[in-house]
């Protein structure tokens, strides 16, 4: 049996490595891994010092879910030089409120699904004109498969997030 909970994204190239030993790849594992590794500092270092902006992930529309700072896209907004509105509650995905939300002011909303599927989501939003995200109309879907995998393709999804926080930035 082998566990593994990757809760960062330094634990995505570590697991690689320890799959790789068990299933006798050690050798392609570890050139996954420092792929991986690689590619999330060369994403961290394109978008630090940018200027901060505030990001509402929104996990689940029925109740309102998100992400905390402990959570691995939590990890990604923070690199894209995002600020997650709901990055110090205490649970890993936390159920809000909408009057949280609409107090947290988000300046992007953000979720990972198909744009037929999100749509409705999004239109739920539609309601409060006094939120950012709304008022600019930064809305993003991204690729469930890339930024819900906590695998190499993550910091593909990572990157897909920092380009949407860079169109919102520039919206702003």
């Amino acid at each position: 049996i082998f566990e593994s909970e990757i809760r960062s994204a330094a634990a995505i190239p570590e697991t690689l490595r320890r799959l790789g030993l068990l299933l006798g790849h050690a050798e392609e594992a570890a050139q996954a891994a420092q792929r991986f590794e690689r590619d999330w500092q060369d994403l961290q270092q394109r978008h630090a010092g940018k200027p901060a902006l505030r990001v509402f992930w929104q996990l689940w529309h029925e109740p309102l879910m998100t992400v905390n700072r402990e959570h691995l896209i939590g990890e990604a907004i923070n690199a894209c030089g995002g600020v997650n509105v709901f990055a110090a509650l205490p649970l890993l995905t936390p159920t809000v409120g909408w009057e949280a939300a609409v107090a947290a002011d988000p300046q992007l909303i953000a979720t990972a699904g198909r744009p037929a599927d999100t749509e409705l989501d999004f239109a739920r939003w539609q309601r409060f004109t006094q939120v950012s995200a709304v008022k600019h109309r930064q809305f993003a879907t991204l690729d469930p498969d890339l930024i819900g995998r906590m695998g190499p393709r993550f910091v593909q999804g990572a990157a897909e997030l920092c380009d949407a926080i860079d169109r919102a930035r520039h919206a702003h």
